[in-house]
């Protein structure tokens, strides 16, 4: 039941939401993400991630930001990224 509940989309943002508050609590910064979707540990797909510095300058932000990786044996794999 758990395997298919974070399948679905809502519960990947809800608990990448979590993870963002919980980082922004122990940063002392914020860290954000609007939605989330990840398709059989291969597909990431990240909209609206904010990431700032203790003085609210911008670090890191994605519009939208997908990562594909392919494991390619032994443990190795090739990532590939792609941001707006």
């Amino acid at each position: 039941m758990v395997a298919v509940l974070t399948r679905n989309k809502f519960v990947q943002t809800e608990i990448a939401q979590y993870l963002t508050g919980y980082l922004s609590k122990e940063l002392g910064t914020k860290v954000s993400v609007k939605a989330v979707e990840i398709d059989f540990l291969r597909n990431y797909h990240l909209e609206d991630l904010l990431i700032l510095d203790k003085h609210n300058d911008t670090i890191f932000y994605a519009k939208n930001q997908g990562v594909s990786m392919d494991l390619l044996g032994f443990g190795f794999f090739c990532a590939e990224y792609d941001a707006e």
